[in-house]
């Protein structure tokens, strides 16, 4: 019997999953759209709030009439920087279906705070001023 019931599967599924095409269609409207903002939004801030951006840096282009031995005139450094508090309000947030397959995202009163340690060095050699924070 227990074969009967493989046999009778391999029948049926076989024929069914060649004759399906793969992949995934999707129909979204608007009221879908509106619910994916106000599930995303929340999930957004409760998962922001906290995260960790990698440190950065950056400096000026010396100055080419200084010569070889030039140094930047300008440098500065980020470190420790952390999304603090994140926060979207959903009366303000919208998200549009277009014509054409196309969605359109508008985000106003987003408020966020982030904090960081600074440095930032001006000048060269002895003449140099630099502030730290």
């Amino acid at each position: 019997m227990a074969n009967f019931r493989a046999i009778f599967l391999l029948m049926v599924l076989v024929p069914v999953l060649r004759a399906t095409a793969p992949g995934v269609m999707v129909q979204v409207n608007q009221n879908g759209i509106n619910k994916f903002l106000a599930v995303g939004c929340g999930i957004l801030d409760n998962t922001i709030p906290g995260t960790r951006i990698p440190d950065t840096n950056g400096k000026s282009a010396p100055d080419s009439n200084s010569g070889p031995e030039a140094k930047s005139l300008f440098s500065w450094e980020l470190s420790n920087i952390v999304i603090a508090q994140f926060h979207i309000d959903q009366n303000h947030a919208g998200v549009a279906l277009h014509p054409t397959d196309n969605v359109g995202v508008s985000i106003s009163n987003l408020v966020a705070e982030i904090t960081a340690d600074y440095h930032i060095k001006v000048g060269s050699g002895w003449l140099s001023v630099s502030k730290s924070g």
